[in-house]
Parts: structure tokens; C-alpha cells; sequence
């Protein structure tokens, strides 16, 4: 059974130390564990370039081997050998100007974006990793877990449909839908706007967002929006922002954000003695928080019944597989059904 760390050893130290352990004990074994080490590591070079050709897909950003060779540290001739074999598994095709991948290679690459933020879930709801973590967490463990742990860990998390940061998370079948939104950069002076995403790539940046207070689901109102800085609030603070930071972040209008849901229900529309399974819980509810419902059984599947109303209105009492449990409309605003 996997058991997943926080240990960012580097590929050339986890085979320095298994060489260094070969020597003492000797045998087949230590060959044998060599091995598969390097076959690992072929393979995560493999998935890393699909991750890779995935992320820039688009027509205005295709990828070239000398753009693979820098992402992956590797030299221009490897990166070309990469490319072939990559072909030769039917999982990309190559011009004399892109690579892209084929519709198995899409499939490939899905399935460890799916593994990667299914874990940066976990670790923001179950460890106490710093946020500027979670990225490389995910980064180091996606390539050692497998799809049955995957699985395993997706119910577990309530089958969580966003990750800590606002990414959808691929289905178990491949299926992603398009992020929502545009960038903050780009929103109009007076808009009120919702975070939907923030970009955690490069860490230099995401830590300076993260430092401003700013996640999935935080609220805020535009003020000056300039060529040279984007000024708003957040929260009843004064953010102020360079436009190339900005566009890492993803926002939509207030107004838009509702439509988005109007067909996805919210558990505060049940009414008294309605029944409703679980759909899944807005990004914006976090940490301990989200903890917490996971820990009250709100997840993904999960039937649930209105019971009975406060007096003062703003607490609902609600019936989940038996057990009794009290939410106020803020939170059941934010938890979505069907």
C-alpha cells in the first residue's frame, strides 16, 4: 500500500542511496530494486512530457522539442528521442513545428492530473502542509500512487470535484471540463467578482497571492485596473497587484458565478422533509473547515433530508445516513446536490 510523503529527494539522490545500499548488501536484489528504479524513472519522464504537452495544447502555445527539452531539463537530442517514442506508443504526433498528444495520450495525461490534484486535496485537508507545499507534494507522489489508491483516496476525500485551488479534477473516465472565468487582469473597474482559481506554478508568485490572503471563493471588488498595477479589495483589504501576477488568478463576476449554478442546486434550496444526494462542496470551503464536513458525512453520493428548521431561521437540521447534524445557510450555500 502506498504510503505517501513529503520527501522531495531528487531522482539521482533515491538512486545514489539505493547504489550506496547495494554495496553493503549485495545480491540480486539490489539489481533487481535498481531496475525498477530506472524503468520508474523512464516512466515518470514519460508522464511528466504528457502533463507537459497537455497544459499547452493550445494552438496559440504549441509545444516544440526545444520547448519540452527546457521543461523536462533534458537536452534538445533526448527530448527528440522522447518525442519518438512517445509517437511510436501512440501517444503523441509530431510536425516539423509541434508535438501534440493523441486521444490516448490525452487520456494518459488526465489520468495523473486526476492523481495530482486529488492529492494536493488531501494534503490541504489532512495534513498541515503549508499552502506554497501542497504543489510539490502532489508533484512527488503522482507518479508512486496507483489508479486503485487513487480511487480509494477520491472516496475518502468525498469524490471532491474542485482542488484546493480552484482546478476542476479530472473524472476517473478522462472527462474535464473548461475552467470557467477570466483573468483578474482583465476584469473591468467597479466588477465584483469571485476567485475561482489561482495558478500555483511558478511557486515565487502563487506564494505572493497566497502571503495576500487571496484563495478559490474569496470575494472582490475591482478598483483601478491599469497596464501597471490592478488595484482592488478582498475582504475589506486593499490588494494591489502587477498585471503579470494578476493573470494568474481566476475570477468570475458575482452575477455570472450564480448563473453558473442556477442549474446545480445548493443544499439551502431543500426544503423541510425534501430529500437530496450530495453533489459536492464549493472550493471555498477549506482546511478544517472542509474537514469537517467530510467528517459529517457530506460527500459525494450521500443522501441527505431537511428535518427541521430553527426558530431564528438561520439553522437547518439535517438527516445524513442516521445521524443528526445542524448547518446554517452560509455553509449549506456552499455544499451543492442533486
Amino acid at each position: 500500500m502506498l504510503t505517501l510523503t513529503a520527501d522531495f529527494a531528487v531522482p539521482g539522490l533515491i538512486i545514489l542511496s539505493i547504489v550506496i545500499a547495494g554495496v553493503f548488501s549485495g545480491g540480486s536484489s539490489f539489481i533487481k530494486k535498481w531496475k525498477r528504479r530506472y524503468q520508474d524513472s523512464k516512466r515518470i519522464i514519460i508522464e511528466d512530457a504528457l502533463k507537459h504537452l497537455y497544459e499547452n495544447r493550445y494552438p496559440d502555445f504549441p509545444t516544440s522539442r526545444t520547448g519540452l527539452a527546457g521543461f523536462l531539463s533534458i537536452s534538445v537530442d533526448e527530448a527528440s528521442e522522447l518525442i519518438s517514442k512517445l509517437s511510436a506508443m501512440g501517444l503523441a504526433k509530431k510536425s516539423a513545428v509541434k508535438v501534440e498528444l493523441t486521444h490516448q495520450g490525452e487520456l494518459y495525461a488526465l489520468k495523473i492530473i486526476r492523481f495530482h490534484r486529488l492529492l494536493e486535496r488531501y494534503v490541504a485537508d489532512q495534513t498541515g502542509l503549508q499552502e506554497t507545499e501542497w504543489h510539490r507534494f502532489a508533484e512527488s507522489n503522482e507518479h508512486l500512487i496507483s489508479q486503485d489508491e487513487a480511487e480509494d483516496l477520491a472516496v475518502k476525500l468525498g469524490n471532491p470535484i474542485f482542488d484546493p485551488h480552484g482546478d476542476l479534477i479530472p473524472s476517473v473516465t478522462g472527462s474535464l471540463p473548461a475552467q470557467p472565468g477570466i483573468p483578474l487582469s482583465k476584469l473591468g473597474r467597479k466588477k465584483i467578482a469571485k476567485i475561482v482559481h489561482i495558478e500555483d506554478e511558478p511557486e515565487t508568485v502563487y506564494s505572493q497571492i497566497v502571503a495576500m490572503g487571496l484563495h478559490p471563493g474569496s470575494e472582490i471588488s475591482m478598483i483601478d485596473n491599469s497596464d501597471k498595477r490592478v488595484v482592488f479589495t478582498s475582504e475589506g483589504e486593499e490588494c494591489v497587484l502587477s498585471p503579470q501576477i494578476a493573470y494568474n488568478i481566476t475570477v468570475i463576476e458575482v452575477d455570472s458565478f450564480h448563473k453558473m449554478f442556477e442549474r446545480t442546486r445548493t443544499l439551502s434550496t431543500l426544503k423541510i422533509g425534501e430529500k437530496a444526494k450530495i453533489k459536492g462542496i464549493s472550493p471555498g470551503f477549506r482546511g478544517q473547515q472542509r474537514r469537517r464536513l467530510l467528517d459529517l458525512g457530506i460527500i459525494r453520493g450521500a443522501e441527505i433530508t431537511a428535518e427541521l428548521k430553527s426558530s431564528f431561521g438561520d439553522t437547518i437540521a439535517y438527516d445524513i445516513k442516521g445521524t443528526k447534524i445542524a448547518l446554517r445557510k452560509s455553509q449549506t450555500d456552499m455544499i451543492f446536490i442533486y
